[in-house]
C-alpha cells in the first residue's frame, strides 16, 4: 500500500518523470524478480490520513528511512 498516488501511477505508466525514473526502474525490477519466484505483487493506493491502522506508523518509518 502506498499513500502517494503519483508513485502508484508511475509503476504502471510508461510516462515517468525523469527525477523518478531510477527508483521506478528499480521497483519494477524487484517486482519482476518476485514474480519469477511466484510471488504476486499488487500495488494499492490508499488515501493519506484516514486513520487506517498502521498507516501513520508506516509513514513514520518511511520518513526515518529517508533521512
Amino acid at each position: 500500500m502506498c499513500d502517494c498516488i503519483s508513485a502508484t501511477q508511475s509503476v504502471s505508466s510508461h510516462k515517468v518523470h525523469k527525477s523518478h525514473q531510477q527508483e521506478i526502474d528499480h521497483f519494477r525490477k524487484n517486482i519482476a524478480e518476485m514474480e519469477l519466484n511466484n510471488i504476486d505483487i499488487t500495488v494499492h493506493w490508499i488515501p493519506v490520513h484516514i486513520n487506517l491502522k498502521g498507516n501513520e506508523l508506516a509513514d513514520q518509518i518511511a520518513k526515518e528511512a529517508a533521512k
